[in-house]
């Protein structure tokens, strides 16, 4: 570990690794040394900061270890958060791609509610249940032209359209 930072005096993860080993072995101060630096390349890398507030209560630091360890638990925690709305979110395409709709508007929830600023998923969710309700439309709008029931039809396609002048499909259902 010690000639992998030799060669790059920037790696993270490679401080992090020697500052765990170095607290197995006991030597305490250069653990806490290894650690800050980690921390410092990398200030989002929440194992390495747990680890930096663990060593430093080793030290005796104890004020200092307390903040530490919080925000590395924070970080470990919104890493988690990420990573499971992001294979909820990819979970959601594949679902889309079967054409499960219902499974994919289950995972999209999901990632809002990990993540509720996950905007691409608010407008996926959105264009989701969107082509939901048009899928419903037209069910029930071909069932009722089977039927012949164009009067019933005519009313249900224009209040659709109110909403969704785009909709290519109602308007020809309308014509």
């Amino acid at each position: 570990l010690r000639k992998t930072i030799a060669l790059d005096e920037s790696h993270a993860r490679a401080r992090f690794a020697l500052g765990k080993a170095l607290l197995r072995k006991n030597a305490v101060p250069e653990a806490v040394e290894s650690l800050r630096r980690a921390v410092e390349l990398d200030p989002a890398y929440g194992e390495a900061r747990y680890q930096y507030g663990l060593a430093l209560a080793r030290a005796g630091r104890a004020s200092e270890a307390k903040g530490e360890i919080e925000k590395g638990l924070a970080q470990i925690a919104s890493t988690q958060r990420d990573l499971s709305a992001g294979l909820d979110y990819a979970e959601a395409r594949d679902a889309l791609e079967r054409g499960e709709i219902d499974q994919a508007i289950g995972k999209l929830q999901a990632v809002i509610r990990q993540r509720s600023d996950a905007k691409d998923a608010y407008q996926q969710l959105g264009a989701v249940l969107a082509r939901k309700d048009e899928t419903a439309l037209r069910e029930e709008a071909e069932e009722l032209l089977r039927r012949g029931k164009h009067k019933e039809v005519e009313p249900l396609l224009r209040g659709y359209l109110g909403n969704r002048q785009q909709s290519w499909w109602a308007w020809y259902a309308l014509g």
